[in-house]
């Protein structure tokens, strides 16, 4: 490679992380060293996706380097360090998530729903100090207006983040409504695991079928044992049940309950109601009727004055949506995920706002002595 397209590289990387960090040069160079080993206990594993930083990383097992790692406790506090190579180190750590901008600092899993809650938060924003126009670093795992968080679902861990327009929404599994791409995911082992079932505790009989419920379910609901085998959740052998299409389990882990999306309510409410008339729900079991927000793509992000680029949307069956910048028109009367190719001739930033939620892409325009 050649000075010129080395130094080309080199700049387009900058631009790229100028970007993605909202003027934050210093979370590209400037990198907290966190004072923590991987170990048995760093049970997270895997990798999250967001459409502004790229892949996040939960565990030095997986992406080298290191070492580092997040882990859950017995009681299901989350602590350690993920890492992202456009903005740095991510703390799962109290001490670092104090002052949080609302509800509880410290992030941890509900052991018994699976619902993930407190923040995290991007080191790098905390070294910029006053570079940081104003981002703090912190990531809220779970919120509402609209509804999001992440969840863990036996050892999977899926939903979405948010991490201000810095960062943006981020996907723990590719399987997240609205998330494409992948396969990727967050995966967890012993303690970061939440049965997905309800179960029976203590040994298994010889004669596994003999295992019934601590708790009955109602008459109407199958109540099915899935796996005879010696599973050893949490170094217990125990049986596992699970509940039929459309029927979720209670909050105390004993009984079946109509999921949101099988329950005859509007939940949101929205006008809508349950599968297949919700858009917020992907089948029968879903028990979250809320709507995703829409995400918003341009690809490439960095081009030369007066070439094209391809914008896209994913409107999550919401209706009403629009985008604006660059004086462009676009149709989204249908409701209909679809794109467009735009030429772009400066520095642009588009907006698709829906009824529930809205996202941002910009583009950027190559420096004039850069061009190709």
């Amino acid at each position: 490679m050649n000075l010129h397209m080395s130094s080309k590289k080199m700049y387009l990387n900058v631009v790229i992380a100028t970007i993605v960090t909202a003027g934050l040069l210093s979370a590209v160079t400037v990198l907290i060293s966190p004072r923590a080993d991987s170990s048995a206990s760093d049970n997270v594993s895997g990798y999250a996706w967001s459409e502004n930083i790229g892949w996040i990383s939960f565990n030095s097992t997986d992406a080298g380097g290191g070492p580092y790692g997040v882990s859950v406790a017995s009681g299901g506090a989350i602590s350690g360090y993920a890492w992202s190579e456009n903005i740095g180190w991510i703390s799962f750590n109290s001490s670092d998530v104090s002052g949080c901008p609302n509800g509880t600092c410290s992030p941890s899993v509900n052991q018994g729903t699976g619902e993930v809650t407190g923040w995290a938060r991007v080191l790098s924003a905390v070294a910029a100090g006053a570079n940081s126009g104003g981002w703090d670093g912190f990531i809220s795992l779970s919120g509402t207006g609209p509804n999001y968080g992440v969840k863990v679902t036996g050892c999977t861990w899926s939903g979405w983040a948010w991490g201000s327009d810095v960062v943006g929404w981020i996907s723990f599994d590719s399987s997240d409504s609205g998330a494409g791409g992948g396969p990727y995911g967050v995966i967890g082992t012993s303690n970061a695991c939440v049965p997905a079932i309800p179960i029976c505790t203590g040994t298994i009989p010889t004669d596994a079928t003999s295992c019934a419920p601590a708790v009955q379910p109602p008459t109407d609901v199958a109540y099915r044992l899935v796996d005879q085998s010696d599973c050893s959740f949490g170094g217990i052998n125990k049986c596992h049940y699970s509940c039929d299409s459309g029927y979720v389990i209670d909050v105390a882990g004993t009984s079946c309950v109509k999921s949101q999306c099988n329950d005859g309510d509007d939940n949101e409410p929205d006008g809508k109601t349950d599968y297949p008339d919700d858009p917020g729900c992907t089948d029968l079991s879903d028990d979250n009727e809320t709507d995703l927000p829409p995400t918003l793509t341009i690809s490439p992000r960095v081009v030369e004055k007066g070439s094209t680029a391809n914008i896209s949307w994913i409107l999550n069956g919401q209706t009403g949506c629009s985008i604006t910048g660059g004086g462009n028109a676009f149709d989204l009367s249908s409701g209909v995920d679809a794109s467009s190719i735009i030429t772009i001739n400066a520095r642009t930033k588009y907006v698709i706002s829906c009824p529930v939620g809205s996202a941002t892409s910009t583009v950027e325009i190559i420096p004039k002595g850069f061009e190709t």
